[in-house]
Formats: C-alpha cells, sequence, structure tokens
C-alpha cells in the first residue's frame, strides 16, 4: 500500500494540485448527490439501511490499522454490532435501543 495515501499532509498537498473552484464544483456535487438520496430515502427502511452502512464505514476508519483516524482496534467490535443491528433493523424494523429511547422519554425523529 502506499503510504502517501495515508499521510494527510499529502492528501491536501494533493488536493491544493487542484484549482479551488474545481474541488468546490466537485464537493457541492457529492453533497446535492447525498442530499437527494437522503431525501428520497426519508422515512424508509432504506433509510435505516443507510444509516447503518455509514456507521459501519465511519467506525472502520476509526477501527483500522491502515487509516489515519485510527483510535483502537476496539472499535470494529462496535461496528460489527451496531452495524449489524442498523442493517437487520432496516428488514425487520425492530431495533432495541429505539424502544430504550422510546421509554426514557426521547421522541423518534
Amino acid at each position: 500500500m502506499d503510504d502517501s495515501l495515508l499521510n494527510l499532509n499529502s492528501f491536501w498537498n494533493a488536493v491544493r494540485s487542484y484549482q479551488w473552484w474545481v474541488v468546490a464544483i466537485e464537493l457541492l456535487l457529492i453533497g446535492l448527490v447525498v442530499y437527494w438520496v437522503l431525501r428520497f430515502l426519508r422515512g424508509t427502511r432504506g433509510a435505516r439501511m443507510l444509516r447503518g452502512v455509514a456507521f459501519v464505514l465511519i467506525s472502520l476508519a476509526l477501527g483500522a490499522p491502515a487509516s489515519p483516524l485510527f483510535v483502537s482496534a476496539n472499535w470494529l467490535w462496535f461496528t460489527a454490532f451496531v452495524g449489524a443491528n442498523l442493517f437487520q433493523s432496516g428488514f425487520t424494523r425492530f431495533c432495541l435501543l429505539e424502544i430504550v429511547l422510546e421509554r426514557m422519554g426521547v421522541r423518534p425523529a
């Protein structure tokens, strides 16, 4: 694996090699696509699955030793448990944490 991909400074240098407006347009397009997907999936089972996938990717970044965001390998256990729960709740609409939070008085989004 190329070590330059793991170095945050080399990442910023690569981003700076592009003109600012190219980066701004790409980030704007990515943001619009994410917004449209989230708006389309709002209130559906797909929204739960998308949150599960997003959570897994974020916590993998925290738990993978090759990641520049590495914190601890124990994040991988957390990823497996919560990611699997979010994914299955997308199919079954059953989430134990949701029931616990409702009983504590937290309103669903």
